[in-house]
């Protein structure tokens, strides 16, 4: 596992691995997730987990749901 910074950690909470699912195989191919050790928040997984589930129908409320949990709209 690599070291890094509590930063890097911070953000990596919020990252959801179904993610994948939704990008492009050429951003996958780069991901080096397995060279971290974090915790997923399980609160925002699961609110972006509805939010990809839904991209055809977008709700933006669920959108800005997660961004709450994350304090970030971007």
């Amino acid at each position: 596992m690599e070291v890094c910074g509590e930063d890097i950690l911070d953000a990596l909470r919020y990252y959801n691995p179904d993610v994948v699912k939704i990008l492009p195989n050429e951003v996958v191919k780069k991901l080096a997730m397995d060279r971290f050790d974090f915790e997923i928040d399980e609160t925002y997984k699961s609110v972006t987990d509805e939010i990809i589930r839904s991209l055809d129908n977008i709700d933006q409320e669920k959108i800005i749901r997660a961004a709450y949990i994350r304090k970030f709209l971007g």
